[in-house]
C-alpha cells in the first residue's frame, strides 16, 4: 500500500465524516475503506481491480484470496458472493466504529461462511453470528 493511497483514503474519510455530520447522509465509502485498512493492517495486497470478481485482497506469501466485508454500524456483515466460478478462500469482516476507524478484523474460511449464510436463509450473516466462537484476527488496542 503506497503512502499516497493511505493519505488519499484519510482525506476521503475526513470528507465522509464531515458530510455525514453536516447532512446526515453518507457517500458509502465504508466498504472501500474497510478493504484498504484491512489489507494494510494484515499485510495483504489489494486486488488489482476495484471490482475483481470474487476477491478483494491476497496474501502474496501463500496465495490466499480474501473477500472483504466492512461495516461501521448495522446488524449484518453483508452477503459474501459464493458462485462456484469466483476465486476466494477466506472471508474477512472489518468492523469499524462511527469514526470509520478499524475496531477488529474477523476471519472465516469459505466453507464456514457458506454454512453461516445458509443458516441466515440467503441473507447477509448477522455480525454477532459471524463473530461467535472465534477470536479476532486483529484488534485495536484499548487504552
Amino acid at each position: 500500500m503506497s503512502p499516497d493511497m493511505m493519505e488519499l483514503a484519510e482525506r476521503a474519510k475526513a470528507i465522509e465524516l464531515e458530510y455525514k455530520r453536516k447532512y446526515g447522509r453518507s457517500f458509502g465509502i465504508t466498504g472501500e475503506l474497510g478493504e484498504l485498512y484491512g489489507a494494510a493492517l494484515l499485510g495483504l495486497a489489494l486486488a488489482e481491480r476495484r471490482n475483481q470478481p470474487g476477491y478483494d485482497a491476497t496474501d502474496d506469501d501463500d496465495g490466499v484470496k480474501y473477500q472483504v466485508k466492512a461495516r461501521c454500524q448495522g446488524v449484518r456483515v453483508g452477503k459474501f458472493k459464493d458462485e462456484p466460478q469466483l476465486e476466494w478462500d477466506q472471508g474477512l469482516f472489518v468492523e469499524m466504529d462511527e469514526s470509520l476507524a478499524v475496531v477488529a478484523i474477523w476471519k472465516h474460511g469459505r466453507e464456514r461462511i457458506r454454512d453461516l449464510q445458509e443458516i441466515e436463509n440467503g441473507k447477509g450473516i448477522r455480525i454477532q453470528r459471524f463473530k461467535e466462537g472465534i477470536e479476532p484476527l486483529w484488534e485495536r488496542c484499548q487504552v
